[in-house]
């Protein structure tokens, strides 16, 4: 399992953190960036891998240092073959409507799967600005 990150994706100032898993003997992975990512989350792609495919409805959470589930719900009940494009956010409600708020981060970011079956792959790509 590893971490990584890129800087300024094609000149922008996008930062992409590229989470790749691979699940234990009870279908679980747990891993973590290895420095603090800060700022707005704007995107989260869910693979599963091609030739390690996880079990159909598998779950994947990302938490920030706090342990709150910064996609809240949305990696759950995945599909085993099919990629899947989130934008987290967080929900606010002003008495008669409720929208959604991009989701600030600063902090370790941990990806969590469970479900995947046993040695099982996949990765998951952060986009934060």
């Amino acid at each position: 399992m590893s971490w990584s990150q890129s800087y300024r994706l094609n000149g922008s100032d996008i930062v992409k953190h590229t989470f790749d898993w691979v699940s234990d003997s009870s279908g679980n992975a747990t891993i973590a960036s290895t420095v603090p990512v800060s700022g707005v989350i704007h995107r989260v792609v869910i693979v599963p891998s091609a030739s390690a495919a996880p079990t159909t409805l598998y779950d994947v959470t990302l938490t920030d240092a706090e342990g709150i589930d910064v996609l809240a719900g949305q990696g759950a009940n995945l599909s085993e073959t099919v990629a899947s494009s989130v934008c987290p956010g967080t929900a606010l409600k002003d008495g008669t409507t409720v929208s959604i708020t991009p989701t600030i981060v600063d902090g370790i970011l941990t990806i969590n799967v469970a479900n995947a079956g046993n040695t099982k792959a996949g990765k998951v790509v952060v986009y934060v600005r």
